[in-house]
């Protein structure tokens, strides 16, 4: 049979949980305040007091497509990223199989008679 647990247990557990709360809210509430920000005109964002209710607008997005060429420079990351990290995944597994008789991406590994 299990034990009930103790009132100071409970405790420990409710305490815990309430700082465990206060941190994720802590760390997430200023990516939520950005991401809600991007959906807000200009005027909106920078309003004083703070504008918790307001009508979404997707404008900044084609405002920012029009002020630079925003999906150029992404392409352009993604091919830089993709470049530098894909030769290396093969490459890193063909580095582990040297002295194995196994094969990878078509290389058999020296065989050690």
């Amino acid at each position: 049979m299990h034990a009930h647990p103790s009132a100071a247990s409970r405790a420990a557990l409710a305490v815990r949980t309430v700082a465990a709360w206060g941190a994720a809210l802590l760390l997430f509430f200023p990516i939520a305040w950005l991401f809600l920000t991007a959906f807000k005109t200009e005027l909106q964002a920078i309003h004083v007091p703070p504008l918790f209710v307001f009508e979404p607008t997707l404008e900044n997005f084609s405002e920012v497509q029009r002020r630079s060429d925003y999906l150029l420079y992404a392409r352009n990351s993604l091919i830089t990223s993709v470049g530098s990290t894909a030769p290396r995944k093969c490459r890193g597994p063909r580095q582990a199989l040297r002295g194995s008789s196994q094969t990878f991406c078509g290389i058999a590994g020296p065989t050690i008679s």
